[in-house]
Parts: C-alpha cells; sequence; structure tokens
C-alpha cells in the first residue's frame, strides 16, 4: 500500500507540474500582459493590480461558462487610475512589447441587466457577473464585463432565453456554446482545461490531493516504524528460545542415542533368557520321551525332580547375576562415555595448547626480531645524537657570530625607526588631503545624480504628455508643435476641454462596425422574414390537410364504430344465449377524441359495472368484442394464444364452434383445451423422445376422418 500511495503522489505532483507549466506557457503568449506585470513588480510603473483572471473567484461548474464569456478579457490589467492606464500604455509603446488593455477602476463603470421575466425559464442559471466572486472595489468592473452576459445550462434553454430577451444580449452555456446579441452562434468542442481558471481550480484541487496523499504516506509510514519495532522486539523474544530449543534437540538427540544403546542391551539379555527357557523346555521334553521306555531313568528323573528347585534357584541366581552385570555394563558404559568426552576435552586442550605453544614459539621469534630490530635503532640513535651534538656546537658558534652582527645593526636600526615615523607623518598628511577629496567627490556625485533624476523625471513626463496626445487627439509632438498656440485664458480652455469630453463620454462606445453589422442583420432578418412567410403558408395548407383528414377519420370511425357496436350485440346474444350488450362513445361530439364504454346484461343479471362479473364473463365479453371487429374488418390470418383458458367447457366449444365459420380468416390457435382442438382442421404438437431433441407431430384431422370412415 506504500508503494501506491507513492505512485499516487508522484502522479498528482506531475500533473501539477505540467498544469502549471502549460499556465505559464499560455501567458507567454501574452507578452505584453507579463512585461507589464514585472515592470509594476519592480517598481518602474505604479498603481498594477494584476489580471481580470486574478481578481475573479469562480465556482467549478460555472469556469468553462465565465472563461467562454471573458474571452482574451482575462488577460485585461486592471489598474488603480486611468493615469496608471496611459503610463503602463506608453511603457508598452517604448519597448515595443505590444498592446495590452487597461481598466482603470476610477473610469470603468458598468451597469447588471435585471431581467425577472427570466427567473421562470427552464435553464436559465442568471447574469454571469451574479455567478463569480469579487471584491467590492471591483463591482464596477465585474459589472462591466459579465453584467450584459446570460448564463444558461444548454444550447436549448440558451436558445429559449435569446428570443425571450429578443436577441439583445449575449448567453452562454455551461458547456461553453454562445448565443451571441443578434442571433448568431458559437460553439462546438473545447479543450480539456484549456482554460486559466479551469486549470487554476485543477491545480488547487491537485494540491489538495498532494496533501492528503502525503498526509497518507505519513501515517502509513507511522504504522510500517510501529510494525518494525514489534518484529525487532518479536525477534528479540524469540532468539533466546530458539538458543533454548536448539539445546533441547541437541539433549533429544543424546537420549535417543542412549535408549538405542540401552534397547540393544535389553534385547541381548532377551535372547539369553529365551535360549536358558528353551534348554528347560528340551530337558522336559526328554524327561517325557525317557519315561515311555525307560523306567531306569525314574530315579534319575526323581534325582533331576530333586535337583529342579536347586536348578531354579541356580537360574534366579544367574538372573540375578546378569541383571547385576547388566548394571555394571550400564556403569562401566557410563564410566566409558565419560571417560570419552574427558578424551576428546583433553585432545581439544593438547590440541589448544599445541596451538598456545605455536604461538608462544612464534611470539618468542617477533620478540627475537623486534630485539634485533631496537638494537638497531639504538645505534642508529646513539649516531643521530653524535650528529646533533655536533650542529649544537654549530649553531652556538653561528649564534655568537649572529649576536655580534646584531649589535652592529643595532644602531642602523634606531636611525630606520626615526625615519619611519617621519614618513608615518608625511602619510597622515596624504591621508587627509585624500579624504578631503573623497568628500568633494562624494558630494559632486549626489549632485550629478539629483540632476540625473530631475531629467529622468523631465523626460518621463515628456513621454506621457507625447502619449497622451496621442491617446487623445492623435498628434505627435512634431504636429503638436505646428498647431501649438498662445493660451490667452487658461481656465476658459479648461473648462472647455472638459466639456468636451463629457460630451464624448456621453456618446459611449462607439461601434466602427456599426454599418457592416447593420447589413447582416438587415439580410438576416429579410432572409428569416421571407422563411417565416414560407413557413405560414406551409402552416395554412397543412391546416387545410389536416382539417380534411379529421372529417374522413370521423366517418371512417363513425361508420366502422356503428357497424362493430351491431355485431357486438349480435355476438353477444348468440355466445350468452340472450342478454343485450352496446357500445356507446363518452363524448359522440369529438369523435377522435372520445372514449368508449361498454354496457352488458347477461340473461338473469343486473350490471352496474364489468369487474362484477366473473373473470370467464369478462373474457368472454372480451372475446366477443373481438370477433365482432373481425366480422367488420376480417384479417386474412389471426393468431390466437389460449384465449379460451378461463372458459368452461361449454363456452368453449361455442368458441370452436364459431371459429369454425370464419371462412375469410385463417386461424392459429394455441390452446389446450380439447372443445377448440375437435373444432380444428390440423393438429401440431411437440414432443421429445430423447434428451434435447424436440419433434414436431402432424395430424390432418379431415384425412383421419376420411381414413376411418373407409
Amino acid at each position: 500500500r506504500l508503494s501506491i500511495f507513492f505512485k499516487e503522489a508522484d502522479t498528482v505532483r506531475q500533473r501539477i507540474q505540467i498544469l502549471t507549466e502549460l499556465e505559464r506557457n499560455m501567458e507567454g503568449y501574452y507578452g505584453s500582459v507579463r512585461q507589464i506585470l514585472r515592470a509594476g513588480t519592480d517598481g518602474r510603473l505604479k498603481g498594477i493590480i494584476g489580471p481580470v483572471s486574478e481578481i475573479l473567484t469562480v465556482d467549478p461548474q460555472y469556469t468553462v461558462a465565465v472563461e467562454t464569456a471573458l474571452g482574451p478579457a482575462l488577460q485585461n490589467l486592471v489598474v488603480e487610475t486611468e493615469a496608471d492606464a496611459r503610463q503602463g500604455i506608453a511603457f508598452l509603446k517604448s519597448g515595443g512589447y505590444g498592446r495590452a488593455t487597461f481598466l482603470p477602476l476610477d473610469a470603468v463603470r458598468g451597469e447588471s441587466v435585471s431581467l425577472p421575466e427570466l427567473e421562470r425559464v427552464p435553464g436559465f442559471l442568471g447574469v454571469a457577473v451574479n455567478l463569480v466572486r469579487f471584491a467590492p472595489k471591483y463591482r464596477g468592473i465585474a459589472a462591466s464585463l459579465l453584467g450584459r452576459i446570460l448564463v444558461a445550462s444548454d444550447l436549448d434553454a440558451a436558445s429559449v432565453i435569446s428570443r425571450t430577451t429578443g436577441r439583445r444580449y449575449r448567453v452562454v452555456t455551461q458547456d461553453g456554446q454562445v448565443v451571441n446579441a443578434g442571433g448568431s452562434y458559437t460553439g462546438g468542442s473545447l479543450a480539456k482545461s484549456a482554460g486559466i481558471l479551469s486549470r487554476r481550480s485543477e491545480i488547487s484541487a491537485l494540491r489538495q490531493e498532494d496533501g492528503r496523499l502525503e498526509q497518507q504516506v505519513s501515517e502509513q509510514n507511522a504504522v510500517f516504524e510501529i510494525a518494525r519495532q514489534d518484529l525487532d522486539s518479536a525477534e528479540a523474544r524469540i532468539r533466546p528460545k530458539q538458543a533454548v530449543l536448539e539445546e533441547n534437540q541437541r539433549e533429544l538427540v543424546r537420549l535417543k542415542v542412549e535408549l538405542q544403546n540401552r534397547q540393544r542391551q535389553y534385547d541381548s539379555i532377551l535372547e539369553d533368557l529365551r535360549k536358558q527357557q528353551a534348554e528347560l523346555e528340551n530337558l522336559r521334553k526328554e524327561k517325557e520321551n525317557d519315561l515311555s521306555g525307560h523306567g531306569q531313568l525314574k530315579a534319575a528323573i526323581a534325582e533331576l525332580e530333586d535337583r529342579q528347585p536347586a536348578v531354579f534357584e541356580q537360574i534366579e541366581r544367574e538372573n540375578e547375576e546378569t541383571r547385576k552385570l547388566r548394571e555394571e555394563n550400564e556403569t562401566r558404559l557410563h564410566e566409558k562415555n565419560t571417560l570419552s568426552l574427558k578424551k576428546v576435552a583433553l585432545e581439544k586442550d593438547g590440541e589448544r595448547s599445541a596451538a598456545e605453544l605455536s604461538e608462544a614459539v612464534e611470539f618468542q621469534r617477533t620478540l627475537e626480531k623486534e630485539s634485533e630490530s631496537l638494537s638497531q635503532t639504538r645505534r642508529e640513535a646513539e649516531e643521530a645524537i653524535a650528529g646533533w651534538e655536533r650542529k649544537i656546537q654549530e649553531t652556538s658558534a653561528r649564534a655568537d657570530e649572529l649576536s655580534a652582527l646584531n649589535r652592529r645593526h643595532g644602531d642602523e636600526s634606531q636611525h630606520l625607526v626615526i625615519r619611519r615615523d617621519e614618513l608615518e607623518q608625511q602619510v597622515g598628511r596624504r591621508r587627509a588631503e585624500q579624504r578631503e577629496k573623497a568628500g568633494d567627490r562624494e558630494r559632486l556625485a549626489v549632485e550629478n545624480a539629483r540632476l540625473t533624476e530631475r531629467q529622468n523625471a523631465a523626460e518621463s513626463e515628456q513621454n506621457k504628455l507625447i502619449a497622451r496626445l496621442w491617446e487623445e487627439y492623435e498628434l505627435s509632438k512634431q504636429q503638436a508643435l505646428q498647431l501649438a498656440g498662445p493660451v490667452d485664458n487658461v481656465n476658459a480652455c479648461s473648462a472647455e476641454l472638459n466639456r468636451c469630453r463629457n460630451q464624448i463620454k456621453a456618446l459611449g462606445q462607439v461601434n466602427v462596425g456599426a454599418i457592416e453589422e447593420y447589413e447582416q442583420v438587415r439580410s438576416r432578418y429579410e432572409f428569416m422574414k421571407a422563411q417565416i412567410l414560407d413557413i405560414e403558408r406551409s402552416k395554412e395548407e397543412l391546416g387545410e390537410i389536416i382539417g380534411e383528414l379529421e372529417k374522413s377519420m370521423r366517418e371512417l370511425f363513425a361508420a366502422a364504430f356503428t357497424q362493430v357496436a351491431e355485431a357486438f350485440s349480435e355476438l353477444f346474444a348468440g355466445f350468452f344465449g340472450g342478454g343485450r350488450a352496446m357500445l356507446t362513445l363518452t363524448d359522440p361530439e369529438d369523435l377522435l377524441n372520445s372514449g368508449i364504454e361498454i354496457s352488458v346484461q347477461p340473461p338473469g343479471k343486473i350490471v352496474k359495472n364489468l369487474t362484477s362479473l366473473s373473470g370467464g364473463e369478462q373474457s368472454f365479453i372480451a372475446i366477443c368484442l373481438y370477433f365482432a371487429i373481425l366480422r367488420v374488418r376480417p384479417s386474412p390470418f389471426c393468431l390466437l394464444d389460449e384465449i379460451e383458458s378461463a372458459l368452461d367447457d361449454v363456452n368453449v366449444g361455442k368458441v370452436g364452434r364459431y371459429l369454425r365459420t370464419m371462412k375469410d380468416t385463417q386461424v392459429i390457435a394455441i390452446t389446450h383445451r380439447r372443445g377448440t382442438m375437435e373444432q380444428a382442421d390440423v393438429l401440431y404438437g411437440v414432443t421429445t423422445q430423447q434428451d434435447g431433441v424436440s419433434r414436431v407431430l402432424t395430424l390432418d384431422l379431415s384425412a383421419a376422418v376420411a381414413a376411418v370412415s373407409k
């Protein structure tokens, strides 16, 4: 189980790494967004909050719908102010990093639609902005992106919602299909976990699974460690018992050997006893033989009989001596075993003594070698000491010479110390001058940095002004310089500028493709209008055809019903021997939707409900109705499966005789009733004469009757 857990944990980690790498590669497609985020992180740009995908939290069931609704807008950048957006655009433009869409919190304002009439539409899940979670300060951005997008459970529900709202809103399904405003459809298959939100949810789930597996691995490791400790303790308890068991096994082998020896001794003594008894039996036989023909031996026999107690005593004494000998033999055998053990022990002691003696001889040889080595070392040490003594004498002489030389250099050293002090004073003055120069250099560097910073700020402000000129007026720097003129009243110009801006904002977003979209919608409208007119004409024609068919169906049904009712009444009276029966319509005004009531009254009975009749009577009524239908509309072929099984023999005969009268219909009846079989022309039966082998038997009754009559 531990190996399985480890494999699962490795698989989950690999999936997390793969999904994280995929998300990183996906973000690589948005190079401009990555550059902006990096610039915001290192401090070059301020007010960068992050992409839209990071400010929204979506439940897994709505992830695909929200990703489809937002599309590329998931990578739109949220910033604090409009100034931050302009600064980001200037940054992208200056570095050639591409383009990006910025959503300033102080400028983007969106509204969420409210459509209470859709609450009753099946499959309507809500407005997309209400299905995501975000911080309150992002309400305007979320409403701007998702406030006019509706979410449905499937494409059928989305189509109904789009028609209900007049195709004014975009509708997205949970599986990513889209019904656009205006009626166009967008859809198909989506790659699994293709969106950032989907991958983020899956990564979070996999990380939770990884944590769970790690915890299981830790628990299994703890269990494994406890089991290993228990195994060690069990082995520690088993080892002494194993030693005792081995000792007992050795003792058992020894006792078996001793038992075999004792058994052999007992068998030997028993064999001697049998020999003595055999000799005694021979003597008795000889005695009996001699009594028949040798009277002279009677005295000897009497003497032998007199000596018999003594012989028995002698035998007892011999037995006692044999027992003593056996005991002595056992004692000597025990002493022999003891001596053998002692011999073995002495042999081992002798071997051990010989080994020790060999080791002692070898050790003595080693000591002799070491003694010779020490003697050699001593001689070498004495020679080395003599050499060191000579070196000491030479060193002493050299030391005297160096002492004299040191005294001579002492005076020179004092002069050098004085010179060194003078040089150190000069070095101190030079260092003080150097520190002053370094301070001046640092002040100049600070002033240079301040001026550089002011220059960078001025250039940044100039870039902002140039970017603002291009964004708001689409003017380059050179064009602005050419158009620039003197301003008499700055406040009046600012007021006029703000008024123009407000008017532009009031216009809302400009749809540059409105003309092309209008042409497409108009052509689609004309096409759909023509289709609707065609459908209405077809509907009218189909209505006329359906009216004619219904009229024919009512006429045919009325005629057929009248005939079946008459036939049913006639057959009922014939089968039951009287009574009456009728079929009536529950709604004569609406023949095609009317029900049919069956009213019967057998002879001598008053029936208010068919359920009060017996099972046989109910079956007989159903048979009458079926035969009435066949009389009105005969069928060339009819198969009956034990329809008369609930009838008595008299009624079975009636049914069989009526079947005989049906000339226009060929009837095959499956039955076990004799009355029905008597009316048949041909009988077919199935029998099994052998195991697993069925055989069909055929009997032609008309042929059989003809054969009997001959």
